[in-house]
């Protein structure tokens, strides 16, 4: 599943881009500099992206072992928002929807999979709404359309809409 979900996420991160309004500064495959000073972005290649991809994003989010569709929802949320943020945004989905009263920590583990698995669509929909809320409070008009775009396509991609 982590090859599908890194094949989405690269489709729409693209190469290398050095945009002063990105405040990821220096970036390629989606992986910024600000994240990673260490790395030399520019010549950075997409097996070490996947590498990074793999460690630090879809090893975090306990992708191995949640749903294929979550793991990868959840996987392109963790890349673009964070990997805490994408774990709280689900806890407080399902403690919305399904009422679960799971502890909002951002850790995914057992409690948060069992509530997962009672209503999967829904939490799906409202993590997207969370998603999106937080990219009109950015304040970055110029990457609003962009943004959009890629979580509708992440919509498609996992079935919830055609």
């Amino acid at each position: 599943m982590f090859e599908k979900a890194f094949d989405f996420v690269i489709e729409h991160e693209g190469g290398y881009v050095f945009d002063e309004n990105d405040p990821g500064g220096e970036t390629k495959y989606g992986i910024s500099k600000k994240a990673h000073p260490q790395l030399d972005i520019k010549n950075l290649t997409k097996k070490q992206a996947k590498t990074i991809y793999k460690k630090y994003y879809w090893d975090r989010i306990s992708g191995d072992k949640l749903p294929k569709k979550l793991a990868l929802f959840l996987f392109d949320t963790a890349v673009n928002c964070g990997c805490k943020k994408a774990g709280i945004w689900l806890q407080m989905s399902l403690n919305m929807i399904c009422q679960s009263g799971l502890l909002i920590d951002g850790k995914i583990g057992k409690k948060t999979l069992l509530a997962y698995s009672m209503c999967e669509k829904d939490i799906i929909c409202n993590i997207a709404s969370l998603r999106l809320k937080h990219y009109t409070s950015l304040g970055r008009i110029v990457y609003i359309n962009g943004w959009v775009n890629r979580v509708s396509d992440l919509l498609k991609e996992i079935g919830i809409y055609d």
